[in-house]
């Protein structure tokens, strides 16, 4: 039994291996997103929910602008909170810590927010600096896996092996204190062309929260002003 299961695993990695190739997998992959369309569109506003730990949920608002400016807010009850970044600044209103005056993220909450949303495939930052890494089992799925390291991060990208769509990501921060951040894509639904995931679940420490994504609005604009922190904080 045993031998059946490893010869399995070898034939399916020798049939990836024979055919497919970096630039053959990533052309697929964005044909796939439909990147060559999201890359045309300068803004995304998606409205939904949160869903914590506890499965309580609450709604949102996530606003996205290129190329890396990311708000996400709603309400709490009855206060209003918000996680941003203007891509370089992460700032955060969270009344459930007591307070709802806005205050600067911590390194892990803001590697997540800025991860929060990719117009396409987030892949498309890292498309000409990408290793292949071959077939791997990961969370309980033979996926393919490319990976990415620079001074600051190491990211990790799975794809289905016969859809090329990304379904897992992983990102490690290597600056001060180690952080890692894992995101799940699901439930896909293509928007003419586009391809977006109906859901994303993120995992990073001993937090994990889900956006469901209900209605997605292409184009509609966006004041930078949404993105910068208020002053005197």
């Amino acid at each position: 039994m045993r031998r059946s299961i490893f010869l399995g695993v070898f034939i399916l990695f020798g049939t990836f291996a024979q055919p497919q190739d970096l630039s053959t997998i990533l052309q697929k992959h964005f044909e796939a997103h439909g990147q060559e369309l999201w890359d045309q569109i300068g803004t995304v506003v998606i409205d939904g929910e949160w869903v914590t730990t506890e499965f309580r949920k609450f709604p949102m608002k996530l606003t996205y602008k290129q190329p890396n400016k990311v708000r996400l807010e709603g309400m709490w009850g009855r206060k209003k909170y918000a996680q941003v970044t203007n891509g370089k600044v992460a700032w955060t209103v969270a009344p459930w810590t007591g307070t709802s005056h806005p205050q600067l993220m911590t390194p892990l909450e803001h590697m997540t927010i800025a991860n929060t949303f990719s117009p396409g495939s987030a892949l498309k930052l890292y498309r000409e600096t990408v290793n292949l890494q071959g077939l791997e089992l990961f969370e309980g799925e033979l996926l393919i896996k490319l990976t990415y390291e620079d001074a600051y991060t190491a990211r990790e990208f799975y794809l289905g092996k016969e859809d090329y769509i990304l379904y897992w990501e992983v990102i490690r921060s290597k600056v001060g204190q180690m952080s890692v951040v894992k995101k799940q894509y699901e439930n896909y639904h293509n928007y003419s062309g586009l391809l977006a995931p109906t859901a994303v679940r993120f995992f990073a420490g001993d937090e994990e929260k889900e956006l469901v994504f209900a209605d997605v609005s292409l184009g509609v604009g966006a004041a930078n002003s949404i993105f910068e922190m208020p002053k005197g904080h």
